[in-house]
């Protein structure tokens, strides 16, 4: 005769499906089965106490907060899940202001989330598109990043779309710069109005669910205390590019190279250690037919029922094309778009590198500088398109008489050339600006060049390396011009 349980036995019975329950809960959809049948084996645990209370003369309550636990737990799963198809889409903004902030050029993307027509925006002041209760927000924002140069910065806004309805950005700001004068902004921006909601959704949501609810928006992972994959989602599938079936033999390890594993492994480390999460985490990664893709990752500590660490969860969030156009614009930001030279602004951050780095090494550096003799009579005798294009032969030929990877060329301003040659002496240095003058007098008729070089001494200014290259220049310039 099978033995009845007593009611001690059916509590500690209750007790353990509601860590299992827990535990379950911890991937809401991979073990939504699991959790489905737990909660009829509880439903079933609580009726058989009811019954067995009934027949015993001791009061007895039955755990009235399990029950609202597994109420609560399901209304996450069905959170989550809206969640999920509120996150799988996601649109990508690119727009550019003058000074002013008014509208000089925004994709097709902006237009249509905002229900405009880009004829309609175009030209129309960023403030007419912002609640007025922001105005002020975004116009600091705009004027600290104005004021300070602030190469970019990441701001979220509310904006009016033609309905009255909000529209949610989160988006990267860069200056626009010409000749070091700021002339306007540009942004990347996302559509965030589904994750702004969702959050709003979830802030009333079981707190111990929030790390991952509140953060998802792209893929989704969890990984054991060795760092094998142990859950994931089909977004973090497409953006790591393995076969499903693979990625639960994977360790975090064998896709990205040995300086981020070394990065991953240290912020792991330190979650593990303070139980604090991190948050904006650029990683890069080597997807499985060997491209390189970027994501932006926060990592959360997983903690079992008794409170012991068993691994971790995070979002990941795809950030490729958004670091494409980055990279993108930060070489724009830097180039001399007749020549193909870096431009002047540049020449001043690499020139003073360059020279810390020397002096720390120990090894020789040289700036050589030139300009083109009467250039201007060439122009007034040729014309302006035919001096653009002497230009960009110059540049030509200055790159081709260089070494790739090592030295640097610019455009240093008008018809001023400067090269820096790390690990090189004078006589070196010479030997390069021989090289660039003999192929400018054979290529360009009419024209020759002045040349200036100067070394780096120990103690040396970086202004007194630049005005000894450019003193000597003139002198030879000056030379020239007493013969003739």
């Amino acid at each position: 005769m099978k033995q009845e349980k007593t009611r001690e036995q059916l509590i500690a019975e209750l007790i353990g499906c509601q860590k299992d329950l827990e535990a379950s809960n911890r991937s809401l959809i991979h073990f939504r089965e699991k959790a489905d049948a737990l909660e009829r084996e509880i439903s079933a645990l609580i009726k058989a106490v009811d019954e067995k209370t009934q027949e015993t003369s001791h009061s007895f309550s039955p755990p009235q907060a399990l029950r609202k636990m597994t109420a609560r737990i399901m209304t996450v799963i069905e959170n989550e899940k809206r969640y999920r198809q509120l996150i799988d889409q996601a649109n990508d903004i690119i727009y550019r202001t003058d000074e002013r902030g008014c509208f000089t050029m925004l994709n097709s993307v902006a237009a249509k989330l905002l229900g405009y027509s880009k004829k309609e925006i175009m030209g129309k002041d960023y403030r007419d598109l912002l609640p007025t209760s922001y105005r002020k927000k975004v116009e600091k924002f705009y004027g600290i990043q104005f004021v300070k140069r602030t190469h970019d910065s990441y701001l979220e806004l509310p904006l009016l779309k033609k309905t009255g309805d909000i529209l949610w950005i989160g988006q990267y700001v860069q200056l626009l710069r010409e000749n070091d004068a700021v002339i306007g902004f540009q942004a990347i921006a996302r559509d965030i109005t589904d994750r702004k909601r969702a959050q709003d959704a979830l802030s009333e949501s079981e707190q111990k669910h929030r790390t991952i609810i509140e953060n998802i928006q792209e893929g989704y992972y969890e990984v054991d205390l060795s760092g094998r994959i142990t859950f994931y989602n089909d977004s973090l599938v497409r953006t790591i590019g393995y076969p499903t079936d693979e990625i639960p033999t994977l360790s975090y390890r064998q896709f990205m190279d040995e300086r981020t594993a070394r990065r991953v492994f240290r912020t792991f480390y330190t979650v593990y250690k303070t139980g604090k999460p991190a948050k904006a985490l650029d990683w890069a990664l080597i997807r499985h037919d060997g491209a390189m893709s970027f994501v932006e990752v926060s990592v959360s500590l997983i903690i079992d029922s008794l409170g012991r660490p068993i691994g971790f969860r995070g979002i990941a969030q795809d950030i490729t094309e958004q670091k494409k156009l980055e990279e993108e614009l930060r070489r724009l930001s830097i180039t001399d778009n007749l020549t193909g030279l870096s431009n002047q602004r540049h020449f001043y951050v690499k020139i003073a590198e360059e020279s810390k780095r020397a002096q720390r090494m120990g090894y020789p550096l040289c700036l050589i500088i030139f300009d083109l003799d009467d250039f201007k009579a060439y122009n007034d005798t040729y014309g302006h398109l035919a001096g653009d294009e002497v230009l960009r032969l110059v540049g030509e030929i200055v790159k081709n008489s260089i070494r790739r990877d090592v030295d640097t060329a610019f455009r240093y301003g008008g018809d001023e050339f400067a090269i820096i040659l790390p690990s090189s002496t004078r006589d070196e240095a010479r030997k390069v600006s021989d090289r660039i003058r003999r192929n400018v007098i054979t290529r360009v008729h009419g024209i020759d060049i002045s040349v200036g070089i100067a070394s780096l001494n120990a103690g040396d200014s970086l202004m007194a390396l630049i005005h000894t290259a450019d003193t000597a220049m003139y002198r030879q310039k000056g030379m020239r011009k007493n013969k003739e």
